[in-house]
């Protein structure tokens, strides 16, 4: 007969670092964070969540539900589990969903090393780089590419606000646009 290690002992064993036991916990509530998590994968794949984001999401409420439980109160490590990782899967989703967040996960740096060999198939079989940077500047305006050539050149953002006589949000907003533009190209 095999003895089950119930959710009290496991987590004293945890917290005396006994490894073994984590593994038993982690393996324990595997199909229970796998469930739980796939009701909020249909909302989360929305904002371009994977499956497996979720589940380590998942795994870090495991994590900080054994690390918080006091067996002292009325209820089981189980149900407090669950609480702890609705709670934590429900921020998680709002706080991917929130608006104020697009422009960092959406963004592409202006200092992005261009692979050259992917984008010069034109013509020929090859540009060279003082050519792809004249077209790259000619898809913009006057204005947005004179700010693309100094951010190109390692001119920083107060700099380039200096050297054009403009303010520092003016060129982030040129800057922005350019990596919109670049990134619907690229």
């Amino acid at each position: 007969m095999e003895y089950k290690v119930n959710d009290n002992e496991l987590i004293y064993m945890i917290r005396e670092n006994d490894e073994y036991a984590l593994n038993i916990m982690f393996k324990k509530y595997k199909p229970i964070i796998k469930r739980v998590c796939s009701s909020y994968y249909v909302f989360a794949r929305e904002y371009g969540v994977e499956f497996c984001d979720l589940i380590q999401e998942g795994n870090i409420s495991l994590y900080k539900a054994y690390s918080t439980y006091n067996n002292y109160c009325n209820n089981s490590f189980y149900t407090y589990f669950i609480h702890c990782l609705n709670n934590h899967l429900h921020s998680y989703c709002r706080n991917i969903s929130v608006k104020k967040h697009s422009p960092l996960n959406n963004s592409l740096s202006i200092n992005l090393d261009i692979n050259l060999d992917d984008y010069t198939k034109v013509e020929s079989n090859y540009i060279d780089e003082e050519e792809y940077f004249v077209k790259l500047k000619n898809l913009f305006n006057f204005k947005n590419s004179i700010v693309f050539e100094l951010r190109y050149n390692g001119f920083s953002y107060k700099e380039i606000s200096r050297l054009l006589d403009m303010p520092i949000s003016t060129i982030d907003g040129r800057l922005s646009k350019i990596r919109v533009k670049l990134k619907s190209i690229l």
